[in-house]
């Protein structure tokens, strides 16, 4: 079975934090991944620095393979940090998965393989899933960075 940590960007709104997370235990169930931990970070539009070294360091302890969250918008504010992120992570054979599935277009531009692509995945939260993303998005939880 493969390793995975679940990675939530925190809102100030508890209720909405819970419902990602059950959102994101459920992606890992259908794709068989064993969850290894459950980090986050309050207040933070995409990746810190720390927290890819923290996956890496996992990566280099545990054998994680994929880091599984909500959407592209956890990764990275830009484009260009997404794609960042994922090829420091993919040097240490992680992937970056999210629940949206809106990762094709950045792998894609890595020319990597390292994503499964499925489209019916998340079928059952797909809703919720784009509700959960619009809310993050749009500043109606507030965020600081």
């Amino acid at each position: 079975m493969n390793k995975a940590v679940i990675y939530i960007s925190g809102t100030t709104n508890e209720t909405v934090n819970n419902m990602i997370v059950e959102v994101l235990e459920r992606y890992c169930e259908k794709h068989e991944y064993e969850i290894v931990a459950l980090l986050g970070e309050n207040y933070q539009a995409g990746m810190s620095m720390p927290m890819k070294y923290s996956f890496i360091g996992m990566a280099e302890v545990e054998d994680i393979d994929a880091v599984v969250t909500l959407s592209s918008a956890m990764v990275g504010t830009a484009d260009k940090e997404v794609i960042d992120t994922i090829e420091l992570l993919a040097r240490f054979g992680i992937t970056v998965e999210t629940a949206k599935e809106d990762m094709d277009e950045y792998y894609d531009a890595l020319n990597s393989d390292g994503y499964c692509g499925c489209n019916d995945c998340n079928a059952d939260d797909s809703e919720l899933v784009e509700e959960l993303d619009r809310i993050f998005r749009s500043g109606i939880i507030s965020q600081q960075n």
